[in-house]
């Protein structure tokens, strides 16, 4: 009880264990819930009590993801005008080189999804915080440089060509594994191992295809060039995978594959050297599109698929950057302001 000092002689303390509290006292544990009673008397009768029952244990903060250490690092910059751009990249370099203990994962992590996409940008890919760093002054200056993005286009390429991705991407991107083993089950039911060089390529194609759509990116169009065609056609959903499959077994038993029975694509597929689309007559040639030598491709995702989602933001396009960052382990923490471009404007009579 508050401001009382004394008990009352009225009531027998001795029975019971009840006891009146008149100062701070510890509560002890006694794995039950813990519950007081509260009284407020009034001198005009107004009477007011209360059970009162101490809250639960706060449950324990969950443990930090895993830090790893990616390859390449993506930063996207943007404003609303290039001179904020430029300023915005000093800003940030003027940040990396004052704190030896800021993570570019960080700083891009931060950037991409606790800042607002501005009309002007740029996405920085580097493969530490010196590549980080150099790409920034240029940015700042105004110059071109190997790792930074400033245009782009929302199309992804298909060439049929295996990159070499599947193994490191298959360890750290789960959407990626997930689609392989998809792709692989299909294969396995109808091809020899070891698989040919088309059905390698189907597989990483498709898989790296649904890694994009993870990331937000849809693509206006797909660029179609030889053996890409068939990984192409089931992106934009022109045919499955079960029918894709069954399409590289005959060619692997040295049929004519044909195609019946496909949907209508719902992405625009285009010949990637004219640019002119395949439209509903994409399967002519077929065999020919699949037994060609793969093409050089110009796809920006050529230098691994943070380059393709640098391609698309720089384009305008949106992208998740928490579902392109997951898994990194990266974290928020506090960069410079937006450098905003103050004008003065006077009226004179």
């Amino acid at each position: 009880m508050l401001n009382v000092k004394e008990p009352t002689s009225r009531v027998d303390w001795s029975a019971g264990a009840v006891r009146l509290v008149t100062e701070p006292t510890p509560w002890p544990e006694t794995g039950r819930p813990r519950r007081a009673g509260v009284s407020s008397l009034g001198a005009s009768g107004t009477q007011a009590h209360l059970i009162l029952e101490a809250p639960p244990a706060p449950e324990p903060a969950p443990a930090a993801p895993a830090r790893t250490a990616p390859d390449t690092i993506a930063v996207p910059l943007s404003a609303r005008t290039p001179q904020a751009l430029r300023a915005q990249a000093a800003r940030i370099g003027a940040a990396l080189a004052e704190d030896p203990a800021l993570d570019p994962a960080d700083v891009g992590f931060t950037l991409a999804t606790g800042r607002a996409a501005f009309e002007h940008r740029a996405v920085l890919l580097a493969a530490g915080r010196e590549e980080l760093l150099a790409g920034l002054a240029a940015v700042e200056r105004g110059e071109e440089h190997p790792g930074a993005v400033t245009d782009g286009t929302a199309r992804i390429t298909f060439t049929g060509a295996v990159r070499g991705l599947a193994d490191t991407l298959y360890a750290t991107r789960p959407v990626f594994a997930d689609a392989w083993d998809a792709v692989r089950a299909h294969l396995d039911v109808r091809l020899a191992a070891p698989f040919p060089a088309v059905a390698e390529a189907f597989a990483e194609e498709v898989a790296l295809f649904r890694l994009y759509e993870s990331w937000g990116l849809a693509p206006q169009a797909l660029l179609v060039s030889g053996p890409g065609r068939l990984a192409a056609a089931h992106a934009a959903g022109a045919l499955t995978l079960e029918q894709a499959a069954e399409v590289l077994a005959v060619l692997a038993d040295g049929g004519e594959p044909r195609v019946t029975g496909t949907a209508r694509p719902e992405i625009a597929l285009l010949d990637a050297d004219s640019g002119e689309p395949l439209g509903e007559d994409w399967t002519e040639g077929l065999a020919e599109a699949l037994t060609a030598a793969p093409a050089p491709s110009p796809d920006p995702a050529a230098g691994g698929p943070l380059a393709l989602a640098a391609a698309f933001h720089s384009a305008g396009e949106p992208v998740d950057w928490a579902a392109v960052f997951e898994g990194g382990g990266a974290r928020g923490v506090d960069l410079p302001t937006y450098p905003f471009q103050r004008e003065r404007f006077w009226i004179f009579g």
